[in-house]
């Protein structure tokens, strides 16, 4: 959002005599927008992979409306659904809105800072500002809004109504004075409609700030400290990586020498650095085996590793508990499984997310088909008829570890397999780690054996 947007924000309240609900711009998800590393943006691409995985809707019906519709539905399945899912839970909200040229239908997805909530009750919207499109030319900044609002007649019909105005520089320009817009209406009627046209998708991450809130928050909402210790966590483990480069110390005699002329004209022998060794150090006082080291020393400091692994691993796992997340979304899974209970109960907190998550996708979903539909019929693309919207939604993520691990089991049981592949596999271990493992229980049980074995003998004596 630019700095035009309080200026046409008043314009908009005095037009229309409204007051729109908004955040500060800093409280929207300004690290699903960081270029260099976003966490929130991570989070919310995993969860949506999981809530989508192997999953289907379709629209069904007989006549030649549900056809298209479902024409519809697979591209947008296929196409949008994915950064709809991404940029709800990273944002905190995004709005599928259809345009069309009366022939095609097309999708604009607009996020969280782009809109602007003026009247609803509860999740129902009433009325809504959109930044549809902006443009830069000659130095100036054109920006086009619509004003949705449901309206109801005398007689209790209702309509959908539309109002088109640019800005430019964020004051008020008629519209066809901009000739990309110029043949957009400015006022639009949609007759007969129940609700706004556009699909609405709002992340079920409750806004702590404000619990009455019509807007949605991202997925990180109120735990902006631990994002930002998670990012210092892996920031310092490459700054250590690249601290700890191996550094050369020589003697200057083991370079070569090579002669120039000095500022006075004379012939000297100068020391030759060795070039593209930029980790060569020369040292300036002569010989360094005064005190019986080498002519060369070698800096090559140890990494500390696995303590840098543990902080960032420790800020990802608390990332996870304080978003309501099951482990194993941004950190290394530790969760063991003998059934299919075991894993959904080891991952409940993610798939009841998950669940509210898919929630949200099949109401904007029926949202969006519903304006779908009366764009044709406004259009008159496909003759009227009726449809219904299925969601196969899939538990295949947590099914299919459950059945990994019955197949590893029956292949252990057929000794096709060994106990640390077997253990690896479970434990998420790596392969070597887990044969040492084996073989300390083996100990551990040979020494129990023994202990066992020696007693029973002094009790027979």
């Amino acid at each position: 959002m630019n700095s035009f947007f309080s200026g046409i924000i008043e314009f908009f309240k005095n037009l229309f005599g409204i007051k729109p609900e908004r955040k500060t711009n800093e409280e929207i998800a300004s690290d699903f927008h960081d270029t260099r590393m976003s966490i929130t943006g991570v989070i919310a691409e995993r969860l949506t992979t999981l809530a989508l995985a192997d999953s289907s809707i379709e629209i069904v019906g007989d006549g030649a409306r549900a056809k298209f519709l479902n024409i519809f539905m697979q591209w947008f399945y296929k196409s949008k659904l994915t950064a709809v899912g991404n940029v709800c839970l990273g944002t905190g909200d995004v709005l599928a809105r259809p345009n069309t040229d009366g022939k095609r239908i097309g999708i604009d997805l607009i996020e969280n800072q782009n809109f602007v909530i003026v009247d609803s009750v509860g999740d129902f919207l009433y009325s809504v500002l959109i930044k549809c499109d902006e443009l830069k030319k000659d130095n100036n900044i054109y920006e086009r809004w619509e004003y949705h609002k449901l309206n109801t007649t005398a007689d209790g019909v209702s309509y959908v109504s539309i109002t088109q105005v640019a800005f430019k520089n964020g004051k008020q320009t008629p519209i066809a004075d901009v000739p990309a817009w110029a043949n957009i209406k400015e006022n639009q009627i949609i007759p007969n409609v129940d609700r706004l046209l556009f699909g609405r998708f709002k992340c079920p991450k409750i806004n702590k700030n404000d619990i009455n809130s019509a807007n949605g928050v991202p997925i990180t909402a109120g735990n902006e400290y631990i994002v930002a210790e998670a990012k210092k966590s892996y920031e310092r483990y490459n700054q250590e990586f690249d601290a700890s480069k191996k550094f050369i110390f020589a003697d200057k005699r083991v370079f070569k020498t090579q002669k120039r002329k000095n500022k006075d004209g004379n012939t000297v022998e100068v020391t030759k650095l060795p070039e593209d060794k930029k980790n060569v150090i020369m040292t300036v006082n002569g010989s360094t085996q005064v005190d019986g080291s080498p002519l060369i020393h070698e800096f090559n400091p140890e990494i500390r590793q696995a303590d840098l692994d543990a902080g960032i691993e420790r800020n990802f796992r608390m990332l996870e508990l304080f978003c309501g997340l099951s482990e194993g979304i941004l950190s290394k899974s530790t969760l063991t499984y003998t059934n299919t209970d075991e894993v959904k109960k080891s991952t409940q907190a993610t798939f009841a997310f998950i669940t509210n998550f898919r929630n949200v996708l099949e109401s904007g979903l029926n949202d969006l088909i519903y304006a779908i539909n009366i764009i044709c019929n406004f259009n008159e693309l496909t003759p009227m008829g009726d449809y219904d919207i299925n969601f196969d939604w899939s538990d295949s993520y947590v099914e299919s570890m459950a059945e990994r691990f019955n197949e590893l089991l029956q292949a252990r049981n057929m000794e096709v397999i060994s106990k640390a592949e077997f253990r690896s596999w479970v434990m998420s271990e790596p392969l070597e780690l887990a044969k040492k493992q084996i073989e300390e229980i083996d100990s551990e049980d040979l020494l129990n054996d023994d202990l066992t074995s020696k007693k029973d003998t002094e009790e027979i004596e």
